[in-house]
C-alpha cells in the first residue's frame, strides 16, 4: 500500500487505479460540456471563417422565395441588362471598401455575391451615408441602382440599400397566392389561414383560384395581412407544394425588365 501510496505521489497510475478497488473498471469521467448542436447558419459561419468558403450550403439558400420574387434579375444576368437601366439586385456583401473623396465625404466600393455570381457596386456619398450601416460585409441586402458600363465590364450605381429584414415592407406591394381550384380541401385552406396569422402585418394578400386556365382573384381582408419575409413565403410554398406565394414589388416595371 505504501508502494502505491508513493506512485500515485509520483503521477504514475497501477493496474488497481485503472480497475477501480473491486478489480473493475474504474467509472469513466466525461468532461465534454452538453452543448446544443450548431444552427445551419453557424455551421456555414464557422465553414466561410476556416476554408474561406460555403462548402455545404449559403446563407442565401433560405431566402431564395424572397430574392426571387423581387429582384430585377440575378447578378450573372446583369451582363445582359443596357448600362444605364434602373434595377433592383440582392446578395450577400462580400468586401466593402471605403475612402475619403477629395471634397471630404465617405463613399464606398463593395462586392455583392449572390448563389450565380457578383457584381461590382459604388455608393457614392450621398447614397452612402443612408446605406452606411447596412451595407456591411456578410450581410444580406437588396440594393436599387443603375447599371454602369466600363471597360466593357458591368457594375452598379447604388441609390438605396435595403436589408432582408426590411425589405418585404418597403419593396413589398402585394402577395398573391395561386390555388388550384379542384385540389384545394377545405383542411388545406384552414392551414393557409393558421400560416397568415403567424405572420401578421400589413401586407396584402391575394388568393388566385386557378381552374382549367382560368383565374378568379380573391382579396382577402386587411386583418389577414402579413409580413411576407422568406420565412413567410417559405412556409407557404411547402404546404402547397410549389412555389405559390409570389411577393409582388413596388416598381414591377423594373421587375419586368429581364424576361
Amino acid at each position: 500500500a505504501g508502494a502505491r501510496g508513493r506512485e500515485r505521489a509520483m503521477g504514475q497510475l497501477t493496474f488497481d487505479d485503472l480497475l477501480g478497488a473491486q478489480g473493475t473498471p474504474a467509472a469513466r469521467i466525461d468532461t465534454c460540456p452538453d452543448v446544443p448542436p450548431w444552427t445551419e447558419l453557424q455551421k456555414l459561419a464557422f465553414e466561410k471563417e476556416v476554408l474561406g468558403l460555403y462548402l455545404t450550403g449559403h446563407p442565401l439558400a433560405r431566402h431564395q422565395e424572397l430574392m426571387t420574387s423581387l429582384r430585377t434579375c440575378a447578378l450573372a444576368e446583369v451582363d445582359g441588362i443596357p448600362a444605364g437601366r434602373a434595377v433592383l439586385v440582392c446578395g450577400q456583401v462580400a468586401a466593402v471598401r471605403s475612402l475619403t473623396t477629395k471634397k471630404g465625404d465617405r463613399m464606398a466600393f463593395l462586392t455583392l455575391e449572390d448563389l450565380t455570381g457578383s457584381l461590382d457596386v459604388v455608393l457614392f456619398p450621398e447614397a452612402y451615408q443612408r446605406g452606411k450601416d447596412t451595407a456591411v460585409p456578410e450581410r444580406n441586402i437588396f440594393i436599387r441602382g443603375k447599371v454602369d458600363s466600363r471597360d466593357e465590364k458591368r457594375s452598379l450605381i447604388a441609390q438605396d440599400v435595403i436589408s432582408f429584414e426590411d425589405a418585404p415592407a418597403t419593396l413589398g406591394r402585394v402577395v398573391t397566392i395561386t390555388l388550384d381550384a379542384k385540389e384545394t380541401t377545405e383542411q388545406v385552406l384552414f392551414a393557409l389561414k393558421r400560416v397568415l396569422a403567424d405572420h401578421p402585418g400589413a401586407c396584402p394578400v391575394n388568393l388566385i383560384f386557378r381552374r382549367n386556365g382560368k383565374d378568379k382573384t380573391l382579396p382577402l381582408g386587411p386583418e389577414l395581412g402579413v409580413n411576407p419575409g422568406s420565412a413567410f413565403l417559405h412556409e407557404v410554398n411547402e404546404l402547397l407544394g410549389g412555389a405559390c406565394a409570389r411577393l409582388h414589388p413596388t416598381q414591377p416595371e423594373e421587375h419586368a425588365m429581364v424576361a
